[in-house]
């Protein structure tokens, strides 16, 4: 079964065993759906049920079954929750799960290879493309519509505005 990573627990929350989730999705609310994920345990991925949700508009707060106090809380930490992909959140048209992105080989739009996107940062306003070429240092590529120009998860290929790369490279200096 493949699963696609949804956020990672950061610490509980009260008394009565809610924990804080750091989302990995721009719409949180999606978490208020959530009837059932899954984490990683002793290398295999356990089913858990999600007892009840709730928002701040940046963090999830969730219920988890078997989770019923503090002390039990803190003990997921750090625990990343995973949801199948069968029951994902369908995404709307040009957006696209981070899982599906990595690896792909980012061009700019002469057909010259950069290298790969080896992952996908969450600064703030807008994501931000980590491609290790070949050789040097990793290049970073702001995910606003002036650089990335294309994507295609299924080829596994992004196509970016090298002149735009250029420009960021001279202001750098």
């Amino acid at each position: 079964m493949d699963y696609i990573k949804i956020g990672v627990i950061v610490k509980a929350q009260g008394i009565k065993g809610e924990v804080k989730v750091t989302p990995y999705t721009d719409d949180v609310s999606r978490f208020l759906a959530l009837k059932k994920a899954y984490i990683k345990k002793d290398g295999a991925m356990q089913p858990i049920k999600v007892m009840g949700a709730r928002t701040d508009g940046k963090s999830a707060y969730l219920l988890l079954e078997r989770v019923y106090d503090r002390n039990a809380a803190e003990l997921m930490r750090g625990t990343e929750l995973f949801v199948d992909r069968e029951n994902a959140v369908p995404l709307p048209e040009g957006r696209y799960f981070i899982v599906d992105l990595l690896g792909s080989e980012v061009l700019d739009e002469k057909g010259a290879v950069l290298g790969r996107l080896t992952e996908v940062l969450q600064p703030g306003a807008n994501d931000v493309f980590v491609v290790k070429p070949e050789s040097g240092e990793d290049i970073l590529i702001p995910v606003v519509d002036a650089f990335v120009l294309s994507i295609d998860a299924k080829a596994k290929r992004i196509t970016v505005n090298g002149d735009m790369l250029a420009q960021e490279e001279v202001r750098d200096d």
